[in-house]
């Protein structure tokens, strides 16, 4: 059986020259590769090769042989490319969702170890809100979702593997009049400030609109953006409210630039935090790859 090894020592030895050039760009002892080449000639009962005091020369047929050898080395690695695709790891594309107060707490860093550790991957991440991405999802345009699943409807027919959980609530800069007061005085004097928030799912409007005292969501002034970075830097520039969780804001917590307001218990403001996707999808290796990578994140 000839070995594509062998026809790799044998295509190099034939561009060299001399084996002690072949040996040293093979990594090899000059020895060992003649005991290679010996053992090639045998495999195909032919002379490959004229040895000379200079180098080598090829007969008849090891130039015929040498042709058949590109050809097969070119089929082989082309086999290998194949099936890396197949494989879908290396060169293959993932498309996923991902909500957008989830997004500042893990995507960046993940990405950034997918480039260096899978560059070409093609990767789209849609960052959205829940109802934009749980939309796309049933219409199989991605393969997966990072979800707050108490924000999307009863999910019937999907997979979902829990992540850890997220900690919603309201929060204020360290200097804004509302910060340091007592949750009876928050709440009387809550309506009087705008809003910052993404957009929100219709049940959580309901409960944000009675916590700040308004008969409808859309009477809250402020903004609603799915941009999560601008509107933590807005928060800290005016007397605002943010809608955030404390995942996304802990290094400013940590350093006192924004403030919890002790509005709702600290149950009321766990969010399940999770991946899900279609049960009847065929997920590709790239994608299960991603999520991986994603859970692993979450682990450390």
């Amino acid at each position: 059986m000839v070995s594509l090894r062998r026809l790799q020592h044998f295509l190099v030895l034939a561009e060299e020259g001399a084996f002690s050039r072949a040996a040293r760009r093979l990594h090899l002892t000059q020895p060992a590769l003649t005991r290679s080449m010996q053992t090639l000639e045998e495999s195909l009962g032919l002379q490959l090769l004229e040895r000379r005091h200079d180098g080598i020369t090829l007969t008849s047929a090891g130039s015929a042989m040498l042709a058949r050898a590109k050809r097969v080395l070119g089929e082989a690695g082309a086999m290998q490319s194949e099936a890396e695709q197949i494989r879908g790891i290396e060169v293959g594309q993932v498309n996923f969702g991902v909500g957008v107060l989830p997004e500042a707490v893990f995507l960046e860093e993940v990405l950034a170890r997918q480039a260096a550790e899978r560059p070409h991957l093609t990767v789209h991440a849609d960052i959205s809100s829940w109802v934009r991405l749980y939309e796309r999802l049933q219409r199989d345009e991605l393969d997966f979702v990072v979800a707050m699943t108490r924000s999307l409807p009863p999910i019937s027919g999907y997979r979902i593997i829990p992540l850890p959980p997220q900690h919603q609530g309201y929060f204020v800069r360290g200097s804004h009049p509302l910060a340091g007061a007592g949750a009876g005085e928050i709440r009387a004097r809550l309506q009087g400030y705008p809003l910052l928030s993404p957009e929100m799912p219709a049940a959580a409007k309901e409960r944000i609109a009675r916590l700040f005292g308004k008969p409808a969501f859309d009477e809250i002034g402020g903004l609603r953006c799915d941009n999560a970075p601008m509107l933590k830097r807005l928060a800290l520039r005016s007397d605002v409210v943010l809608f955030s969780t404390r995942e996304n804001l802990r290094e400013e917590l940590l350093r006192g630039e924004f403030v919890w307001l002790p509005v709702m218990s600290e149950a009321e403001g766990v969010l399940d935090l999770s991946l899900v996707y279609p049960e009847h999808r065929y997920l590709s290796p790239a994608a299960r790859w991603m999520m991986e990578r994603i859970q692993a994140y979450f682990r450390e």
